[in-house]
C-alpha cells in the first residue's frame, strides 16, 4: 500500500510591504501620505542602536539629537 502526503500551501494575495505613515500604514507603491519618521526612529532604530551605544558609553537621546535635557559635563 502507498501513501502519498500532499503539502497544503493556501495562496497569498499579492504581498506589498507596509509604510507606517502618520495617517496610519499603507502599502508601500499606493502610498499618498508622508512616512512617520519618529516612529521608525523610536521603534526601530532605537531598539537596535541603544546596545551598542551602551558598549561606546553613548546615549541614544544625546546622539539622536532628542535630548532635551542639557547635560554638565
Amino acid at each position: 500500500m502507498e501513501i502519498t502526503c500532499r503539502v497544503y500551501r493556501p495562496r497569498r494575495a499579492r504581498e506589498s510591504p507596509l509604510f507606517r505613515l502618520v495617517y496610519g500604514p499603507e502599502p508601500a507603491d499606493e502610498r499618498r501620505h508622508p512616512i512617520d519618521h519618529e516612529h521608525y526612529v523610536e521603534k526601530q532604530l532605537r531598539a537596535v542602536a541603544e546596545p551598542v551605544l551602551a558598549l561606546l558609553g553613548q546615549d541614544f537621546a544625546h546622539v539622536s539629537g532628542s535630548s532635551k535635557q542639557l547635560s554638565l559635563f
